[in-house]
């Protein structure tokens, strides 16, 4: 089945594990707003306020170009590539989370994680830009917006690099970025294949205020968020010998980003008529 709007989201059933997982960390942080399912496009147009004419107007955006790279991008950051595979994922985050020692050491000892993280970072603001039409100020609008920065926050930053947060606070991606941030673009430009990456430096400005926020947001529950994502992850995963190769195929087992980038490519259909 080709990959588009109607099919990603097709792909997800509320009682599924990758739902469940994101609602756990999601409903752990206050003030975010509940995961509703999407099972079509009309409950998406529902949630985001719009009227039966406003759907059948969003219907003809299911294929804009713009739409289907945040499909695209949003799967890639879950599989990656054999040369650029993103393959730290909630497992390496949970373990690094109650690992033994400093955590403090983290961004030094493991250098694929805080990479990843800068990446992931870098992504963030790719389907950011690609789905508001606008600004992407207007990022945090979407239900979808607020989901992925409140998950990236407590994933990628929060759990891996917990002493680290509590030093820098809400500043933490924005002293990364200004560390790694220019390998990583070099990375992230790698993988686009020619495609246009124009918009991701005004994008990331845009965002790092936003991340910052969402980072301390997430802080005061990080003991809960890391107890919600050991429930979901296989026993192997979480277990004091699992090996690295499966900590590695987290990301495959758990695709947090390809499920919020559907929902976000869907709300970002309807968008492109609310938000004129």
């Amino acid at each position: 089945m080709a990959d588009s709007v109607l099919a990603r989201l097709a792909e997800f059933s509320p009682d599924d594990v990758t739902p469940r997982l994101v609602s756990a960390v999601c409903g752990a942080v206050p003030g975010v707003p509940p995961m509703i399912h999407y099972p079509a496009l009309p409950a998406v147009c529902a949630a985001l306020g719009g009227s039966p004419a406003d759907l059948a107007q969003a219907t003809g955006h299911l294929d804009d170009d713009a739409v289907t790279d945040i499909l695209w991008m949003s799967g890639l950051v879950d599989a990656g590539d054999r040369g650029y595979a993103v393959v730290t994922g909630v497992a390496t985050a949970w373990k690094l989370f109650f690992g033994k020692g400093p955590k403090a050491a983290a961004m030094d000892t493991d250098v694929q994680q805080r990479n990843d993280a800068v990446l992931k970072g870098i992504a963030l603001a790719y389907m950011a830009w690609k789905a508001t039409p606008g600004s992407v100020a207007r990022f945090t609008e979407f239900p979808t917006g607020r989901a992925l920065l409140t998950w990236y926050a407590a994933v990628e930053l929060a759990l891996p690099f917990a002493d680290n947060a509590a030093v820098a606070g809400g500043s933490l991606f924005s002293e990364l970025y200004q560390k790694h941030g220019s390998d990583q673009m070099k990375r992230f430009s790698g993988l686009l294949g020619g495609k246009s990456a124009d918009g991701v430096p005004g994008a990331l400005a845009a965002l790092t205020g936003p991340i910052g926020q969402a980072l301390t947001a997430v802080q005061p529950h990080a003991e809960k968020i890391a107890g919600s994502v050991k429930a979901y992850l296989p026993a192997a995963m979480t277990g004091a010998d699992a090996a690295a190769g499966v900590l590695a195929n987290a990301a495959d087992v758990l695709p947090v980003y390809r499920y919020l980038g559907g929902r976000l490519a869907a709300e970002a259909v309807v968008a492109r008529v609310l938000m004129k």
